[in-house]
Order: structure tokens, then sequence, then C-alpha cells
């Protein structure tokens, strides 16, 4: 009957092991520059640093003063974009303990922008072609070619939708609590076995 309980432990640990172990669900955080009341706004998760210099030579800004309605046809369409001509915008991004970025996407007109991914061994960068008046895309990039995502840098016009996928890391005191049953049990077992082994000994 104990080792029948002993066996049952072992299968419960092996299957806390897998869960413990297993990837985390990824959380979409997003940046569309709207507070959803028909104002601009940043979302606390993403952190803007903004410098640089406007056509005048004024670098003193007020944050807001960065954000402009879109328009579409002419007409203001309601939504916010970020627009940093003459400036650049490094964004970062407030994250738990133990939580990464691993894939990032921006919006923004084919033609133009300069959007770079710093990624913890490497970055990427794509610059627009010129002026001409094209649609929307999105740039992304991954964890597979530049290690896990630590910053945004955009400049050189206009943006919207940035999306980032964050990963949370298995908790470090789930996997502590792991290590003491998997040791509890084999230590039991092994007790067990020694004083089978000393019981025969002594018959």
């Amino acid at each position: 009957m104990r080792e029948m309980n002993i066996q049952y432990i072992m299968r419960l640990s092996l299957i806390f092991a897998f869960v413990c172990l297993g990837e985390a669900t990824p959380v979409i955080m997003w940046e569309d520059f709207d507070d959803g009341n028909g104002n601009g706004a940043f979302d606390p998760a993403f952190v803007h640093t903004i410098s640089g210099f406007d056509e005048y030579g004024i670098s003193e800004y007020e944050i807001g003063d960065f954000l402009h309605c879109g328009r579409e046809g002419g007409v203001p369409d309601g939504n916010f974009r970020l627009f940093v001509d003459g400036f650049q915008d490094y964004i970062t991004f407030n994250l738990e303990p133990g939580q990464y970025v691993s894939h990032a996407s921006v919006s923004h007109v084919m033609s133009h922008g300069r959007i770079t991914f710093v990624g913890q061994y490497d970055s990427s960068t794509y610059s627009g072609a010129g002026w001409l008046d094209v649609p929307w895309i999105v740039t992304e990039a991954d964890m597979s070619e530049i290690g896990s995502i630590q910053a945004i840098i955009l400049s050189e016009h206009t943006f919207d939708d940035i999306r980032i996928t964050v990963v949370p890391e298995p908790a470090t005191w789930m996997l502590f609590v792991l290590g003491v049953v998997i040791t509890g049990v084999f230590t039991i077992k092994n007790r067990k076995d020694l004083f089978r082994e000393f019981s025969v000994f002594r018959g």
C-alpha cells in the first residue's frame, strides 16, 4: 500500500513538472495611441523616450504633441497615430520580472519611416524608400532572429499599432517546490529499501 502511494506521488510530481516547465500562454500588448474616448494617449506598458529637433530647431515638446489624429480621404478618422518627423522615439516595455518579448510588430506607411527592433543578440532595421502615397504595412521581428526584443526605435514620420508578444517564464518558487517534492519521494523510497535490507539481514 505504501509503495502504491509513493508511485502515485511520483506520477503527480512528473505531471507537476510538466506544467511548471511548459511555457505559459503568451500575452499580446497593444499600443494604438488612443484612450478609447477619442483622445490620444500612451499605454503605460510602453515607455516612450523621444529626442531630437524639429525643423525650427526646437527640442522641448509635451509628449502629447507627437500624437496626431489620422486622416482618411482628407477627413479625420478619429484614430491617433505617433508622428516623430525629425525626432526619434526609443520604446522599452514595462514587464514583470522573468517576462520577455518574443515578437514585435509596428504598422506604418511603406514608403517612409525607419524602424529598428533591438534584440538581445542583434537588431533588425526597416527604412522606407520615399514619400509615395502607398498603403500601410506591418513590419515585424521575432526572437528567433535577433533574440528577445529589448526595445523598438522609431523615426522619420508616422506609426501606429505597436504590438508585442510577452511570454512569462516559469516561477522560480514553483520549480523549488517541485525539487522538494521529488527529493522527498526518493528519500522515502530509499529509506523503505534500506529498512527492507536491514530486516532481511536480521532475519
